[in-house]
């Protein structure tokens, strides 16, 4: 009998480890966890958020709650966009707040997220449909434009026996207080075309972008890619003097410059593939130096390259396929479906 009372207790000092070591990666529902942890040893405390400083209020918040050493704990998704409880365990721990969660998510996912040290949110990959990519840069990775994204890490948070008894005797205790940042800048490329009334259609490619952004150090990763800019994207703005002439305008979205919170110190290469026509249409890739041409605009960013005409469609291949004048009359009547565009 008493070898059976025996085994019993070391069964029953088995279970109580495994449920202790579960509870330090268990994955909490929307009520906080109600299995594990114990709340002799941990307290589901308050969290502020403070969103005054990013440019656009998300729809909803995740919590996320690390340990002392830096590993995942447990997750939860708030109701309140401002408020949110969690458990914490004895000791010290780490608390961080993301926009939205990390699973209803379009043009981003989560890498090493088990890790607050390495947690990187990162553009998806993409796969062009473009002859022109495939031609000129097949060598480039490509990834789509991330959505906004904002987050906000606190070290060092400390329960103490006196909160975790204050917390199982119901008084709400806030522990935490988080102001998160932006991660994702808007960019606005202009670039100014001489006979753009000849314009049919244009896409572009910018590399040298960061891939993601490092969500403790709080700045863009180290890794590079670039984004497609497709034809739907750009606008056409015509000189109010000079219709002839305009500017062709895009915005996107983008982690900034690898390893850099300014965006100025990237070392960009702008792609541009241009289609144009008189009596048939022509193809030409325009490569684009923008050093020195991006300037702060607000909470965003300008390429502007509208200094100079960096382009004039006056010029069409000959026969040879050089480029040079030719007459207007030589080439019959302009077909070019401008109303395609959208004027501003």
């Amino acid at each position: 009998m008493n070898k059976i009372y025996h085994f019993l207790s070391v069964g029953l000092f088995a279970l109580l480890i495994s449920c202790e070591q579960k509870d330090l990666f268990y994955l909490d529902s929307n009520n906080g966890g109600s299995v594990c942890p114990d709340e002799t040893t941990h307290a589901k405390v308050g969290v502020d958020v403070d969103w005054s400083l990013v440019k656009e209020k998300p729809v909803s918040m995740t919590l996320l709650a690390y340990s002392d050493k830096g590993y995942y704990l447990r997750e939860v998704q708030s109701d309140s966009l401002d408020y949110g409880k969690i458990y914490l365990p004895l000791g010290y721990s780490s608390v961080m707040a993301i926009s939205d969660s990390t699973t209803n998510l379009h043009s981003i996912y989560f890498r090493k997220l088990e890790k607050l040290d390495e947690a990187q949110v990162c553009a998806l990959p993409i796969e062009p449909n473009s002859f022109w990519y495939e031609k000129y840069v097949k060598d480039v990775s490509l990834t789509q434009q991330p959505q906004n994204f904002m987050t906000a890490v606190k070290d060092s948070v400390k329960i103490t026996y006196d909160i975790i008894d204050s917390v199982r005797h119901g008084v709400d205790t806030t522990a935490v207080r988080l102001q998160p940042l932006d991660c994702v800048q808007s960019v606005t490329i202009r670039v100014r075309i001489k006979n753009i009334y000849r314009l049919v259609s244009v896409e572009g490619i910018i590399s040298g972008l960061a891939e993601g952004y490092q969500l403790k150090a709080n700045r863009p990763t180290n890794t590079s890619t670039a984004h497609l800019i497709s034809a739907d994207k750009w606008k056409c703005q015509l000189d109010a003097k000079n219709p002839m002439n305009g500017c062709i305008v895009c915005s996107f979205k983008t982690f900034g410059c690898p390893g850099q919170l300014d965006f100025k110190l990237g070392n960009y290469d702008l792609r541009l593939h241009i289609q144009y026509a008189l009596d048939q249409k022509w193809d030409d890739e325009l490569i684009l130096d923008i050093e020195n041409k991006i300037i702060r605009d607000g909470d965003g960013w300008i390429i502007d390259l509208t200094d100079d005409y960096y382009l004039d469609l006056d010029e069409l291949p000959n026969d040879d396929g050089n480029m040079g004048d030719k007459d207007e009359s030589e080439n019959g009547s302009i077909n070019v479906e401008i109303d395609k565009w959208k004027n501003e």
